[in-house]
């Protein structure tokens, strides 16, 4: 993996919890990064705490038709499917549907506050989806949680 920008990726709370617990392996995106495999993510906990509690690296993207996605994915993720479908119903993305497959899961020690994100990333507003960030930004945002 080269030394490249990192998403932060919005993941509500209890979907947070479930990717650090080793729960869920993946992570559905009705708009995914414009990456390609692999590459770093931190886990940007929301509905709530506003912390990035850990970091994952996306070693591949499934990509196509909802109904494929499910079926290749969602036994390793504590989603029914009607709840998957449900989040992908209206969407207006060029693909039906994109799950993101998450490895080498870390949690932190310590949660990265807003405010230690706000001094690291001049400007930060809680993306809706997920923002890119420099390795500078990475690497100080790593140190705060470890």
């Amino acid at each position: 993996m080269t030394a490249d920008r990192v998403v932060l990726l919005s993941v509500r709370e209890e979907w947070a919890r479930a990717i650090l617990d080793g729960e869920k392996a993946y992570e559905y995106r009705k708009r995914p990064p414009a990456r390609d495999p692999p590459y770093r993510l931190l886990l940007y906990a929301t509905g709530g705490p506003s912390e990035v509690w850990g970091e994952a690296v996306v070693d591949r993207a499934v990509t196509g038709n909802l109904d494929t996605v499910l079926a290749r994915t969602v036994g390793e993720t504590p989603h029914a499917p009607a709840a998957v479908r449900a989040y992908f119903e209206g969407s207006t993305a060029p693909t039906t549907a994109t799950a993101l497959h998450l490895t080498d899961v870390t949690e932190y020690e310590t949660p990265v506050t807003r405010e230690q994100l706000s001094a690291v990333v001049p400007g930060f507003t809680s993306p809706q989806n997920f923002r890119y960030l420099s390795p500078a930004e990475y690497e100080q945002l790593r140190q705060s949680g470890r």
